[in-house]
Formats: C-alpha cells, sequence, structure tokens
C-alpha cells in the first residue's frame, strides 16, 4: 500500500497481522511505521529498502 494512502485506507488492514514496512531506500518506513503503531498495528521494518535487495543477494554469491 502506498504511503500516500495509508491514513485513508488503514482500515483494511488486519490488526491480528504483522506487517513488513519498506520502500526504495528506507527513508519512508519511519513515517509508515508511526502511522501503523499509534493504531496498534504489529510492523517490522526492511531495513534499507529494496534497493538494496539486489546488492546483497550478489554478495551472498
Amino acid at each position: 500500500m502506498p504511503l500516500f494512502e495509508l491514513r485513508n485506507r488503514i482500515d483494511e488492514l488486519d490488526k491480528c497481522k504483522r506487517y513488513v514496512v519498506y520502500c526504495h531506500a528506507g527513508s519512508h518506513n519511519s513515517v509508515a511505521i508511526l502511522v501503523l503503531t499509534q493504531n496498534q498495528f504489529d510492523v517490522l521494518s526492511l531495513e534499507g529498502g529494496t534497493r538494496d535487495w539486489a546488492h546483497e543477494i550478489n554478495s551472498v554469491e
């Protein structure tokens, strides 16, 4: 769910589930985490964002 839609669509989420918050660079995660935790959701953050995935996968091989 895009960050700009989160507040308007928060009722679509299930509070019994854990959510992983991510973005391209990891910089918008803190805003999403704040919104979700204020609404009693269980939230984890993907450190570094999706831009680092390819680098991490290639360094493991």
